[in-house]
């Protein structure tokens, strides 16, 4: 990417800049951020290619320690105290596009929400609004139609702007929303609201530079924003790069077409390394899914792409990214798990993972520390590669100064309190860039605790456990859950018999329960279940529906809680129990589990259906599941049993008879179970993306 970190990561003055410029975002000196940005703005609109750029210093302005509202708040009152500030409102334009992300989801289209849609639409017009405010403000607003570009190609043009374009007057479109959505429309606002309420009043007006609009750029929207940025700033490679990400078969386009686009005019200004960096971009369009290692072709062909990508010419960072890609690939091929879930190390190919991490090493180190780290943990410490462990010092030393990545910086505070990589004993320094890393680490998605156990089995107990005991003893329930684990004698997969100490591990599992840790929830409802009697039954679900309300569908306890609350419901005798088993874990597992979850739940439900056991008995519904089920293996052992059953075979006029009773009892489906079990979106629906 253009905006990526050459001269071996980033330098003494870069850092001081980011500095300088998070300190004056914080203490709300505006003016001198704006004099920090004007320069750097300026080279890049003038052709300079100079990194890291104008687009890397607006994205690091805020510190990523804080979390996403806070970050919004900071914009809101930056562009608030100066109206003027054109780089204010295209921050404020970048954070709501930051949210309208997240209240979208990473799932994919099929499996995001009404609601969601909804709510990331009305982020995005807040961004679109802040780009227009900033359009107006520069003579040379190609960062700001960049902005409009980016989020209307990832959610469409509102209309209100389309209007405005057109020369109507923008009307709302709220009333007609609710109308049509109107439970995912009160959702919808309710998910918006961690960051704000919908934009109003709308615009009505629009900077004089978008004032002319063909029919031929309404029917092209993607092109007509690409040319108005290049209008302004020539040959910009990161938008051409995200216009060519839209260009992917799963948004509508082909490889031909991308290779249309880079053969094209609209690419003929850049040079080779450029032109280069474009043909990376449409390879990730494969390459970046990474194949299994028993898929031999497919790896031998990723091998292949790889090698004739490294034959090009690149600028180093894009390199070194290719390079960190590569060791991905690697180590996915050198770690091999055994039927007994014991992981060994392929010794040639963790060496070829070391080989290209200390090549992206010498061309880019921020790379490494940013997309590589994990792979060289694993060289380093899990499969022993000779000499891993010195580049790893070098990658934790850098992490300690660049602040940014909360696994480096762990890294770097433990090795900084243990004297451990070479460093020199230092428990104030430690202590700091530990405070640090446990502030970045929520927003990266980092888990501190599994650094911990991790870090306790491979590397050093006694560092291990001294962090697993401070973050319990500040309130950390994740930590206390581990030390729970550590005393029932396992930790991080190993076994741990020396450590078993029975009133420990109950001591910290309820500690982590009352902390809401959710795998010492689930633990605990284990064993109340095992136990045995009513009373420890009523608890285990109770702990089981917590599980189920606070986690993710991503996190590891949902599917399991989804199972055992299911058959703990459905092997009792509570009728509401079980119809809230069906629709609250059998449901969502099959929406939202892995194809083993969508199996069990599938021929669960078809056999509920079919008896009505908690639910009222019907022959469509226990067909549907069992067709759904069939689809992912027609010889399981539920499909294998219930198909007889469900068809009517075996009696006579048995198949015509259950084809009768399955029309009519489709008619029979109230609408909240059809939503369950169809999806929550209506059939008219425009929201989903292509």
């Amino acid at each position: 990417m253009t905006d990526g970190i050459v001269k071996d990561g980033l330098g003494a003055e870069d850092l001081i800049w980011r500095a300088q410029a998070r300190s004056a975002l914080q203490q709300r000196r505006y003016a001198e951020l704006d004099a920090l940005l004007t320069p750097h703005e300026q080279a890049w609109l003038e052709g300079a290619q100079l990194l890291p750029g104008i687009r890397w210093r607006l994205r690091n302005l805020h510190d990523p320690a804080l979390p996403l509202h806070e970050r919004l708040q900071q914009a809101q009152h930056w562009a608030a105290a100066a109206p003027g500030s054109y780089y204010a409102h295209l921050r404020l334009g970048a954070c709501w596009e930051d949210a309208a992300g997240v209240l979208r989801s990473a799932d994919v289209a099929a499996l995001v929400e009404d609601s969601q849609w909804l709510a990331a639409h009305m982020a995005r017009d807040h961004a679109v609004q802040a780009y227009l405010q900033a359009i107006a403000l520069s003579a040379r607003p190609a960062l700001a139609l960049d902005g409009i570009k980016r989020i209307t190609s990832y959610l469409d043009e509102p209309n209100w702007l389309r209007a405005l374009q057109a020369g109507r007057t923008p009307e709302s479109e709220d009333a007609a929303l609710a109308e049509h959505y109107p439970q995912a429309w009160r959702q919808a606002l309710q998910l918006l609201s961690r960051f704000g309420a919908p934009l109003r009043p709308l615009p009505d007006h629009l900077p004089a530079l978008l004032h002319e609009r063909s029919q031929d750029d309404f029917d092209a929207p993607l092109a007509y924003w690409m040319r108005q940025v290049l209008e302004q700033r020539p040959d910009d490679l990161s938008t051409l790069e995200d216009t060519l990400y839209y260009l992917y078969p799963r948004w509508g386009g082909s490889h031909e077409a991308m290779e249309d686009f880079i053969e094209g005019s609209w690419c003929r200004g850049l040079d080779l390394a450029q032109s280069n960096a474009l043909r990376w971009r449409k390879a990730q369009d494969w390459l970046a899914e990474r194949p299994q290692r028993e898929d031999s072709e497919t790896v031998a062909a990723h091998e292949r792409a790889y090698a004739q990508v490294l034959d090009w010419h690149l600028d180093r960072n894009l390199r070194a990214q290719v390079l960190a890609q590569r060791a991905g690939l690697r180590y996915r091929l050198g770690r091999v798990e055994d039927a007994q879930e014991q992981v060994h190390w392929h010794a040639q190919h963790m060496q070829a993972v070391l080989d290209d991490l200390r090549q992206a090493w010498a061309l880019d180190r921020d790379v490494v520390l940013h997309d590589g780290l994990s792979n060289l943990e694993a060289c380093t410490w899990f499969a022993r590669v000779a000499g891993a462990e010195a580049l790893f010092a070098q990658v934790v030393d850098y992490a300690a100064r660049e602040g940014d990545s909360a696994i480096g910086l762990l890294w770097a505070a433990t090795a900084i309190e243990h004297g451990l990589l070479g460093q020199t004993a230092d428990p104030i320094r430690a202590d700091a860039l530990l405070q640090r890393a446990l502030k970045l680490a929520p927003n990266e998605n980092t888990s501190a605790v599994t650094f911990a156990a991790n870090l306790f089995s491979d590397v050093s107990q006694p560092a291990g456990l001294a962090l697993l005991q401070r973050m319990a003893e500040e309130g950390d329930a994740g930590a206390m859950s581990a030390l729970c684990d550590l005393y029932k004698g396992r930790l991080a997969g190993r076994d741990q018999p020396e450590f078993v100490d029975a009133e420990k591990a109950a001591y910290w599992q309820e500690r982590a329960v009352e902390g809401g840790d959710l795998i010492a929830t689930y633990n605990l409802g284990v064993r109340l279940v095992a136990a045995g009697g009513a009373d420890n039954e009523a608890r285990a679900r109770e702990l089981y529906l917590h599980c189920l309300r606070e986690a993710d569908a991503g996190e590891r306890v949902w599917g399991p809680t989804c199972r055992n609350l299911a058959c703990l419901a459905l092997d009792g005798h509570n009728d509401a129990h079980k119809r809230e088993a069906v629709e609250r874990a059998l449901i969502p597992l099959w929406w939202r589990g892995d194809d083993d979850d969508r199996l069990w739940a599938a021929g669960y439900l078809a056999d509920i259906y079919h008896s009505g056991d908690g639910v009222p008995a019907n022959a469509f519904l226990a067909l549907t599941w069992l067709q759904r089920a069939s689809d992912i293996d027609p010889e399981y052992v539920d499909v294998v049993r219930m198909a007889p059953l469900i068809n009517g075979e075996g009696r006579w006029f048995g198949a015509s008879r259950a084809r009768k009773q399955q029309a009519q009892d489709r008619q029979q489906v109230d609408s909240a179970t059809w939503a369950l079990t169809f999806g929550q979106r209506s059939q008219d629906s425009d929201l989903t993306a292509v």
